[in-house]
Order: structure tokens, then C-alpha cells, then sequence
């Protein structure tokens, strides 16, 4: 059992029902054979960050559903950083089919960076029609992660500019 060494106090009830609700989800993502440490981290930063535990068990079960539906599109051999980027685009909003296109246009690449634009060009508001076609044309251009990364310093700029998020 990956998570039986994780012990409650007793007076933190809240404290076992994320412990329990987390250790759930990683055991479940391990026996499926995901990787278990970004959903550590998921609780962390919710703990970190003050988040209710029922909200710290949904997020980590939201990733973890995200990874396997990542997975299932990505491949069996997809990288951990690529499980994680893509289940992050898929959750932000992403079809599913610009995970598909970005790993066809990047075969002897990692798709990591372009996972990750797109994830955060849809969280700033733009449509996620909109935003995974630009990223997968760009994809398929051969466009660098480094352009990739000046794609969305470019959009964070507008936006700041414009007075968005």
C-alpha cells in the first residue's frame, strides 16, 4: 500500500479524510500504472495553499482522471511530464483531439511545452477551438519550444495590456 505509512491525529478528521481520499486516488493511479508523485504534489500545493480537504481529494482525482485520459491518447510509453501537461490542457478545456494532433505533429519530440500553451492559452480566455488549432498548426510547422514559449509570453502581454487577467 504506497500510502500506509501516512498516519492521521486523531483530533484531524479532515486531516484523514484527505489523506484517505489522496492515498485513494494514488494506489488507484499506481495499479493502472500512472505516475503517483504529481498527485502527491496536487495535494501538497492544495494543502499549501489552504484549499478544504474536499476540495484537495476532487483536485487530485480530477488529475488523476486527466492523466489516464491523457494516456489514452498519448500512449502507454507517454512520458511522465507529458501525462501531466496533457491531463493539465484536457482539464483547462482542450479537445482531446489536439492532444492526438500535437503527438502526430511532434512524433520524435516531446509535446510538452505546446501541452502546456495551450493549457494556458485557454485558461486566459482564449477558445479552446481557437487555441488548439494555433498550437497544433504550429506544431506541425516545426515551430521550437522556445517559440512556443514566445507564443505565450506574446498572449500574456496582450492581455496584461488589455487589462485581462
Amino acid at each position: 500500500m504506497i500510502c500506509g505509512g501516512f498516519a492521521a491525529p486523531p483530533e484531524r478528521h479532515t486531516y484523514a479524510f484527505v489523506v484517505g481520499g489522496m492515498c485513494w486516488q494514488v494506489e488507484a493511479a499506481a495499479a493502472v500504472g500512472l505516475p503517483t508523485e504529481p498527485l502527491v504534489q496536487k495535494a501538497l500545493e492544495g494543502a499549501a495553499k489552504g484549499t478544504a480537504g474536499a476540495g484537495i481529494v476532487r483536485a487530485v482525482r480530477r488529475l488523476n482522471d486527466g492523466m489516464l485520459e491523457a494516456r489514452g491518447i498519448l500512449g502507454r510509453d507517454a512520458p511522465e511530464a507529458e501525462l501531466v501537461a496533457g491531463a493539465v490542457a484536457l482539464l483547462a478545456g482542450a479537445p482531446a483531439a489536439a492532444l492526438d494532433t500535437l503527438a502526430q505533429a511532434r512524433p520524435e519530440g516531446d509535446v510538452v511545452v505546446p501541452l502546456v500553451v495551450l493549457a494556458d492559452l485557454v485558461r486566459r480566455g482564449v477558445a479552446a477551438p481557437e487555441a488548439a488549432g494555433l498550437v497544433t498548426r504550429l506544431a506541425s510547422a516545426g515551430v521550437s519550444d522556445d517559440g512556443f514559449i514566445r507564443l505565450r509570453l506574446l498572449v500574456q502581454g496582450d492581455i496584461e495590456h488589455c487589462g485581462g487577467a
